[in-house]
């Protein structure tokens, strides 16, 4: 019985955290984009790769970029959280 409550316990923990590090706002999002993405990037490029990857893409992109820009990792999983969550053409990075 203690072990069953144990494993649930750390199966919710795992999950909440998951759910947390996607749990961001449009502002949120429009301002890292902004403050980390485009030190390098053009918001274009940025736009342009919405419409091409996925959520694992976005993991490994962030991954690579955080490497140049030394970003710490919950910096990381709130780049990838915004940009994996977005569709493409999205008025948060594709401003007109």
């Amino acid at each position: 019985m203690k072990k069953s409550l144990l494993a649930t316990g750390i199966v919710l923990l795992f999950l909440s955290g998951t759910a947390a590090a996607k749990e961001v706002n449009e502002g949120m999002c429009a301002s890292y984009t902004k403050m980390y993405c485009s030190r390098c990037h053009s918001i274009k490029r940025i736009c342009k790769a919405l419409e091409k990857k996925d959520e694992e893409q976005w993991r490994q992109t962030v991954t690579t970029m955080a490497e140049y820009g030394g970003l710490d990792q919950d910096t990381q999983n709130t780049v990838h959280a915004c940009l994996s969550g977005m569709k493409p053409g999205d008025p948060i990075v594709c401003k007109k």
